[in-house]
């Protein structure tokens, strides 16, 4: 399987296509901000063939109180979580259902079921996404188009959590986070 790298830091980019070519595998990158509606086309525009899968794994975390929120961080968070899965939703499926089908994936949070103090922002941009998830499944599933939302419920163990919540890490202790590859692995 071709795989096609999409997001917006092109050195990580490169990095995960030259694992996965190290691994005997073929990929190509394509740098995007995926609240941008032009640029989400235009990555569904460039691939040639068929679509068999999309992942959408993305979403911005940060805690604030609700007082302390301010609209800009609000709708950023929603732009990234919620629009861009719309984008990624509207381009996918309708590339899917024309080729026979596919899979579209998107990793939901535990903000996806319910809130938590600090973090109105984030479950209100996984709650939607989780709803897009749910009305594309709806729509295109009679037309041979998987949608999932899997939820991760837990802190995913990587360089960002580390590096961010060094204390949740400690905290939480090795066996207290989810490691990645087992996510991969499930998806």
């Amino acid at each position: 399987m071709h795989v096609v790298l999409a997001g917006r830091n092109e050195e990580r980019l490169r990095e995960q296509q030259t694992s996965i070519k190290t691994a005997g595998g073929s990929a190509a990158i394509h740098p995007v901000d995926v609240r941008q509606e032009k640029a989400v086309a235009a990555l569904f525009d460039s691939i040639d063939g068929p679509i068999s899968g999309v992942v959408f794994n993305l979403g911005a975390n940060v805690k604030h109180p609700l007082a302390e929120t301010e609209g800009w961080l609000f709708e950023h968070l929603w732009r990234v979580a919620c629009f861009g899965g719309f984008l990624v939703a509207r381009e996918a499926t309708k590339r899917m259902a024309e080729t026979g089908g596919g899979s579209l994936l998107y990793t939901g949070a535990t903000g996806s079921l319910r809130g938590a103090a600090g973090h109105s922002a984030f479950a209100a941009a996984k709650a939607g996404l989780r709803m897009v998830a749910e009305s594309a499944a709806r729509e295109y599933g009679p037309q041979g188009v998987h949608v999932g939302h899997v939820i991760v419920d837990g802190v995913v163990d990587g360089d960002k959590v580390r590096n961010a919540f060094p204390d949740l890490v400690a905290q939480r202790g090795e066996e207290g986070l989810l490691d990645p590859d087992s996510i991969a692995e499930a998806f």
